[in-house]
Formats: structure tokens, sequence, C-alpha cells
């Protein structure tokens, strides 16, 4: 990562900047609404999961790239040993702990919003998420969207199998994402959940978010808010 720490940087600043700019801009066009309204937490809350990536990486390169942390650390040094191995620990976990949070995040702004748009709907959005931002891209015509949301959930659901996919019917799956087709097999280790791809993921749901925000029916909803952690 050392030779590119900069480019990845740029990267998160740049994705954090149009989060927040996308949150500010709905905000000043909807005086009535705060913060806490469903439509602009689309953008505040996911936001808030992209700053913890750019600040895990700037402290991994102000910190961990330096020789001299390590030697201000020497304790620490001379416990873990193999520091470049437990580096690429620390960056990998952060990579996947931002994600996790972003989409869980993103989740819990969908299910509210079916809420409010849907009524009653998918057992008052507690169905299994699949279901829930199936019903609200049908009523609101946004099932372009769908592949994005496929593939970002069966990606966010590695985790509760240490990265490894595992099928209830021990069938293998593949998605569509961004014009590349991924194969999930089941009970082996996912290998493509790399930075770029969470990056095109972050990118696409701000799209999606966008064309929310832009929906008629969406735009007239009551104010609502997501609790807020």
């Amino acid at each position: 990562m050392a030779e590119d720490v900069d480019k990845h940087i740029a990267i998160w600043e740049g994705l954090v900047t149009k989060y927040a700019m996308r949150h500010q801009d709905f905000l000043a066009k909807h005086s009535g609404l705060t913060y806490k309204d469903v439509r602009p937490s689309l953008y505040g809350l996911p936001g808030n999961a992209l700053i913890t990536g750019l600040l895990s990486t700037k402290l991994t390169k102000d910190c961990l790239l330096r020789e001299t942390w390590w030697k201000d650390n020497a304790e620490l040094t001379r416990k873990l040993g193999n520091r470049q191995h437990h580096t690429d620990e620390f960056v990998n976990n952060n990579k996947m702990s931002v994600y996790i949070l972003f989409f869980s995040f993103y989740e819990s702004v969908i299910r509210e919003l079916v809420r409010g748009l849907l009524p009653g709907a998918c057992n008052d959005a507690y169905d299994p998420f699949a279901n829930v931002y199936g019903a609200l891209l049908k009523r609101v015509d946004l099932q372009r969207h769908s592949p994005l949301l496929d593939f970002a959930r069966t990606m966010r659901n590695l985790i509760h199998n240490n990265g490894f996919f595992l099928n209830k019917q021990k069938r293998d799956e593949s998605h569509t994402f961004n014009g590349t087709v991924y194969f999930f097999e089941h009970d082996k280790p996912v290998r493509f959940a790399l930075a770029t791809v969470l990056y095109e993921i972050y990118e696409q749901a701000l799209n999606l978010s966008d064309d929310l925000n832009t929906h008629p029916d969406i735009i007239a909803l009551a104010p609502r808010d997501v609790k807020q952690p």
C-alpha cells in the first residue's frame, strides 16, 4: 500500500466531498428538513462511514508506514514481530469495517424510507433486505439499480462467514456489477473484495441516492427521521 497510499487518500477525499456536498445542498434546498430526515440521511449517514475510511488511511500513512512510528513504539514492534503482516491486516480490516458500516447505514435509511413511502409493505420493512429494496425500486421505477444492491448486499453478507460465500442451497451465484460479472462460489473465499470494487459501490450508491431524492413521491413525503447513532 505504501506506493499508492496517496492515490487511495485522494479517492477517499473525493468520495467524502461528494457525499458531504450532496448532503449540504439537499438541506439547503429543503430548509424545512433536518439532517435526521430520511432523505438527507441517504448522504449523511453513509458519508460518515466514508470519513472513517479517509481517516484510517491517513493514519496508516502517517503512522504505520513510517519507520519512526515503529521505533517510537519499540515494545509493540517486538511483540508483533512481522509488522508488515499486521499493517496489511490493519488496512484490510479497516477496508471491510468501513464497508460494513457504510452498507448498514444505507440499509437502515432504505428501510425507513420504505416505511414512509409504502406503509406496512414488506412486514413494515422488517423483511429480508432484498425484499425491501426490491419493493422500493419497483415503486419508484428505479429497478435499474437492483444489480448494485444485489451485489453490495452479497458482499456485505460475507462478514457472517469470514469472507466465505455460503449459500443455503449450496449453489454458486453470479452478480453483474458495473459491467463485470462476479462469481460467488459456495463455501469458497471471495477474493475480489478489493478497495477499487468497494469504491465503485460507494459511487453507484451515491447515484441511487440522487435518483431517489429527485423522485417526486419521495420529495413529497412528510418529514421522517432516521435513528442516528
